[in-house]
């Protein structure tokens, strides 16, 4: 194969692979979504969540973060926002494997940010669908076994009207 014909196809899928990362995200993703960290959640608890919002859910000291602390996320046209129980973390620079109206996954630049461990930035897997008007995430976060392995969760969010 000659330079000049590697050179274009390198410059070909170049160009393809930053139209991929420009994208938005699809329109049907974009909004405020509400849940808990991991698991499913009923229509009325999601209204409340909605109605006390972040700020409020997360100065709240007396909940067990396992059950009933919210989790929130905001999908904009360029980023995806996640916040939980003192912990956020935010999506950027995404480039996408599946790109489709009900299904997005790829890679992105995460800005995470937790009391104990300050600011730290990393490349990581990103995975959303949506069946019905109910968002799903998929998500590998370390095991409750104290293995320190990491394992796939699976959280369920609902819009905030």
């Amino acid at each position: 194969m000659s330079l000049t014909l590697k050179s274009v196809l390198t410059a070909g899928l170049l160009l393809l692979g930053f139209q991929a990362a420009a994208q938005d995200i699809p329109q049907a993703f974009q909004g405020k979504w509400a849940g808990h960290y991991e698991g499913k959640v009923s229509p009325k608890h999601i209204r409340a969540l909605c109605a006390m919002g972040y700020d409020e859910n997360a100065a709240m000291d007396n909940v067990d973060v396992s059950e009933d602390s919210g989790f929130y996320i905001e999908i904009g046209k360029k980023s995806i926002e996640l916040n939980g129980w003192e912990w956020g973390a935010k999506y950027t620079k995404l480039n996408y494997r599946i790109y489709s109206p009900d299904k997005i996954a790829g890679t992105a630049r995460v800005r995470e940010e937790e009391p104990e461990q300050g600011t730290q930035i990393y490349n990581d897997n990103f995975e959303f669908s949506l069946n019905r008007g109910v968002l799903t995430q998929r998500f590998r976060d370390f095991s409750t076994d104290g293995s320190g392995k990491k394992v796939w969760r699976t959280r369920t969010l609902m819009r905030c009207k």
